[in-house]
């Protein structure tokens, strides 16, 4: 409609100029027409280019409102995840079924750690496969919680029921740093063996891990992978291993643990002279 209005205006515009310069008598009143008509034209032409802004502002908002829907969407999709992982049984079985029961009930707050661990050990050995699952889910979907409660509860279970699927977590890129966190809580001097192999692991995080589990167990095969945590001032494994190789030789060799590593080489070195020379025979109180 703007735009039909438009051309016509122009049209008269052509002819009143026209018009203008043909009759000379009427010119002035020709002219005052054509100023008239300039003018709203003008006037139109405004309300064109703010009806263009406002439909570009209109369209603007629409797109942040999608965005909005989208991860409105999203959110409810990563919390639907999570509660399926809980409702949705994971196996038809009876033991599987009490499984989904107990853990719900933990999930819920409704039982601790050791209550649950006492009720998944009274179903039997044949339970364990199935918190390994749950496991699993809770890291798929980034279940923090979930994985932290299943992680103390398998750790209250006798180690030689969990024993063999701690081999197989420890394969297992999701579950190994779990695995490894498990066994530490378990303090089972024969079962900590099962993480030696990993000792050399390229991963700093799991390696670290394992060197805690090791030396929880009293297994002194993790004090060489804390002593070389040392060097690592920026994350906190240095403060971690520091603490807990300080409690367990009793030695400090001058390490300041909040001084950069340049100032703490000349201890690590010692740590590492002290190590050379008692590996054979330290062990771990």
């Amino acid at each position: 409609m703007w735009l039909r209005n438009t051309f016509i205006l122009l049209v008269a515009i052509t002819a009143i100029s026209i018009s203008a310069c043909a009759e000379s008598p009427k010119q002035k009143e020709q002219e005052k027409k054509l100023s008239n008509l300039e003018t709203e034209l003008s006037n139109i032409q405004n309300i064109l280019s703010q009806l263009t802004k406002n439909q570009t502002e209109e369209q603007s908002k629409i797109y942040e409102i999608m965005g909005e829907i989208a991860v409105i969407k999203t959110k409810i999709a990563q919390i639907t995840a999570k509660q399926s992982s809980l409702e949705t049984p994971i196996s038809p079985t009876e033991p599987g079924r009490k499984v989904d029961i107990i853990i719900g009930r933990l999930k819920r707050d409704e039982v601790s750690s050791a209550e649950a661990a006492r009720q998944i050990d009274s179903v039997g050995k044949i339970a364990v496969p199935y918190l390994w699952e749950l496991l699993l889910r809770a890291k798929s979907t980034k279940d923090l919680d979930l994985s932290n409660k299943l992680e103390e509860t398998i750790s209250r279970l006798p180690s030689e029921n969990i024993k063999t699927f701690m081999i197989e977590a420890l394969k297992d890129e999701q579950l190994r740093v779990s695995a490894a966190r498990i066994i530490g809580n378990v303090r089972d001097n024969v079962l900590s063996k099962e993480l030696e192999p990993y000792i050399n692991d390229n991963d700093s995080y799991f390696r670290f891990i394992v060197g805690d589990a090791l030396t929880k167990c009293k297994n002194k095969a993790g004090i060489p992978i804390l002593i070389d945590a040392l060097k690592n001032d920026k994350e906190v494994y240095n403060i971690i291993a520091f603490d807990i190789l300080s409690k367990v030789t009793k030695n400090n060799f001058g390490y300041k643990i909040f001084a950069p590593t340049k100032e703490n080489q000349k201890a690590i070195e010692l740590w590492e002279e002290w190590w050379k020379g008692a590996k054979e025979t330290f062990k771990i109180e």
